[in-house]
């Protein structure tokens, strides 16, 4: 717990990141900003701080909305601090950094994230969250064991029921011959896996992890194409995962499954024979989708990978829906909407009448092939974004510049 200081050094608060600039926005930032700086005046700015406590404090309710079912908080909420902390974090987790002040901490998160900063002030001057530290201890080991990969309320509940509280616990219970509770294959790999799991990629290290990918898909043969999608793509220090995606001029559709489980076969096949999955580490193969761990070398941690083979005509919009930013999608499939199409990661088309089936999908024969990102963005009447400008502070600000007035009317959309 720390104590109140008597310094006063104040400097500047960051200006505070909001979707959308209004006299209720600006009063808001203005609370939120001064209640940081009061902040700050009872720990002092050279104090330091917990960040490692602070980041498992955040995790743990994200979890904890999860238990309970709440919807997450968007643009601000308990992982989007995180994130904007993870920079930071990475420093000490890396040996890099031994300790961090408040005034770092200060430094890397807006006034905006209001509950993340309320949540601090507690762990600062209380030495705990009330939120989590109330918890029970069946609820408490719920919690732990949403950590796991591919865990969630409901198995997090049998587990807990079954007498777990450790994941020692879950790990002694999955070796017996008939446990209360089974534990699949890709939730003991995850438990084992749990620490690497649990932490951002550096992009440094998802380079070099792209550049032994290319030489597997090299390896598997000719006609091949990939992409590594996601924040990465939009150029993210940091990124959660590999999420990559392929095609291939011989698979054409999705109907194609023996041809695609040849083709993502021999991907996965090399992506062994490199050395950067094991046998033991494939959770599920089908006919266009892989799912496993993968790491850059054996020093390295272990990483989440995704792999889609997606039909050709499909790429560039595989490649567009998997970069994001989330808002920049929906905002683009909302113009689809108005322009009588519908749009997904498959393509776009002429969208279904009300009495139609699979409304999310798109009337079959009316797909509009491009041959690039590029086009879809003019089929929708759009300045092209490139992929590092797809994050919502910078392309908002584009497409204001460019007189795109929908934009200006985002928060009135229901996107």
């Amino acid at each position: 717990m720390l104590r109140a200081s008597s310094s006063r050094f104040v400097r500047p608060a960051l200006q505070p990141r909001s979707h959308i600039c209004t006299p209720f926005r600006r009063w808001e930032s203005l609370i939120a900003s001064n209640r940081v700086l009061r902040l700050r005046e009872e720990v002092g700015p050279d104090t330091k701080v917990d960040l490692k406590q602070i980041m498992d404090d955040l995790r743990d309710l994200e979890l904890l909305d999860l238990l309970e079912n709440k919807k997450p908080r968007s643009g601000n909420g308990w992982k989007d601090a995180a994130r904007a902390l993870y920079p930071l974090y990475h420093k000490v987790d890396t040996g890099r950094q031994a300790k961090v002040s408040f005034a770092e901490l200060e430094d890397a998160l807006a006034p905006i994230f209001t509950m993340p900063w309320g949540v601090i002030r507690e762990r600062l001057l209380d030495g705990k969250v009330r939120a989590l530290s109330s918890l029970s201890p069946v609820d408490a080991a719920k919690l732990r064991f949403l950590q796991i990969f591919n865990v969630g309320p409901a198995r997090a509940q049998a587990i807990a029921d079954a007498g777990c509280r450790t994941f020692d616990d879950v790990l002694d219970m999955a070796k017996k011959a008939e446990p209360k509770v089974k534990i699949s294959k890709s939730q003991q790999v995850g438990l084992e896996l749990r620490e690497d799991l649990n932490r951002l990629i550096p992009r440094e290290e998802l380079v070099e992890l792209e550049k032994k990918i290319k030489k597997a898909v090299s390896a598997a043969g000719r006609g091949f194409q990939m992409e590594i999608l996601g924040s990465y793509r939009r150029g993210s220090a940091f990124c959660s995962d590999v999420d990559l995606v392929i095609r291939h001029e011989r698979y054409a559709t999705k109907d194609q499954t023996d041809e695609g489980k040849e083709l993502l076969g021999k991907i996965v096949d090399q992506l062994v024979e490199h050395g950067l999955v094991k046998p033991e580490h494939q959770l599920a193969r089908g006919a266009s989708k892989f799912m496993g761990f993968i790491r850059l070398n054996a020093g390295s941690r272990f990483r989440r990978i995704d792999i889609r083979l997606v039909p050709h005509a499909s790429y560039p919009y595989t490649l567009l829906g998997g970069s994001g930013d989330s808002l920049l999608m929906k905002f683009l499939r909302w113009k689809a909407k108005r322009m009588g199409w519908t749009l997904n990661e498959y393509g776009m088309g002429k969208k279904y009448s009300a009495v139609d089936a699979n409304p999310n999908g798109f009337k079959p024969g009316t797909l509009k092939e491009v041959k690039d990102e590029q086009e879809i963005f003019q089929l929708l009447k759009l300045p092209y974004l490139k992929p590092e400008e797809r994050d919502y502070r910078i392309w908002k600000e584009k497409y204001l510049v460019a007189g795109v007035k929908e934009v200006e009317e985002l928060h009135k959309m229901n996107l």
